[in-house]
């Protein structure tokens, strides 16, 4: 592990890993340095770092309780860093924002209106499930690790998204979403950042058919009168009805036994619809 962290030295999973295997060998002390090194380069779970069976120990030194004292404090140091960082990278060219209520940070090479629509579009996103009662709130003591929202030029998108066919995506690791687009993928994307908190603090990981299938329920909407969505029929709608038009939906038993790198690589777009 330490042979791995000198190789690449932003590795924070490796030196969170490198935390385990101390705890493992018996240096508790040693464990719970080697988690404020892990956290300082960019892990934000502690959901993950409470439950994992290894740190049992761990979690009763002083320097252990003091990283949960002070969780909020590091998480708002990590992300500003990250942020900082991904600024100098993308340039002056990016307006940028802060939204405490949401914990996003945003770099935008769109001014104006469509900037700050999207941001209106991602708190109407967060009203909508919470409206619906579909997710958990976070613990005052654990708040929900930022992300970086980029709403990027085509050049820079090219980069940031090396995929074909795919208008944005949200990395969980990395905590930074990238969109082009500031409706249906801006709200998919956004749904998965919730989704993500959600599924962290309950330590459980959904089946992709359920990620994907609820985000992509929020593709296509109208705003009703009290500013909420109206979730239509949409390109997913028809694509669903022609596969069962011609037969061509699995059985359910099948399709939900879709392993995730099939379901996301394999016809994606019936996959989705389906």
């Amino acid at each position: 592990a330490e042979r791995i962290i000198l190789e690449n030295p932003g590795d924070w999973r490796t030196r969170y890993n490198l935390a385990l295997i101390l705890a493992r060998l018996g240096d508790e002390d040693a464990s719970a340095e080697a988690l404020i090194d892990a956290i300082s380069f960019g892990f934000v779970d502690l959901h993950e770092m409470e439950r994992d069976p290894n740190l049992v120990r761990v979690r009763t030194t002083r320097t252990y309780r003091r990283i949960v004292d002070r969780w909020g404090v590091l998480l708002d140091a990590v992300a500003e860093s990250r942020f900082d960082a991904t600024k100098g990278t993308l340039g002056p060219a990016y307006a940028d924002a802060q939204d405490e209520s949401q914990r996003l940070y945003w770099l935008s090479a769109v001014r104006g209106d469509g900037f700050e629509h999207a941001r209106e579009e991602v708190s109407r996103v967060s009203a909508w499930c919470a409206d619906e009662g579909l997710f958990s709130d976070a613990e005052a003591r654990k708040p929900d690790p930022w992300v970086t929202v980029i709403l990027p030029t085509g050049e820079d998108f090219a980069v940031l998204v090396p995929y074909a066919m795919v208008g944005g995506t949200y990395a969980r690791d990395e905590k930074r979403l990238v969109t082009r687009d500031l409706g249906p993928t801006l709200r998919h994307e956004f749904f998965h950042v919730l989704h993500w908190r959600d599924m962290d603090r309950l330590a459980q990981v959904h089946p992709i058919w359920v990620q994907e299938g609820m985000a992509s329920l929020l593709e296509d909407v109208e705003i009703d009168s009290s500013g909420g969505y109206v979730i239509r029929p949409s390109w997913r709608t028809n694509i669903a009805k022609r596969l069962e038009r011609t037969g061509a939906l699995r059985p359910l038993d099948v399709f939900l036994a879709t392993e995730r790198d099939r379901f996301v690589s394999v016809r994606p777009s019936a996959n989705y619809a389906h």
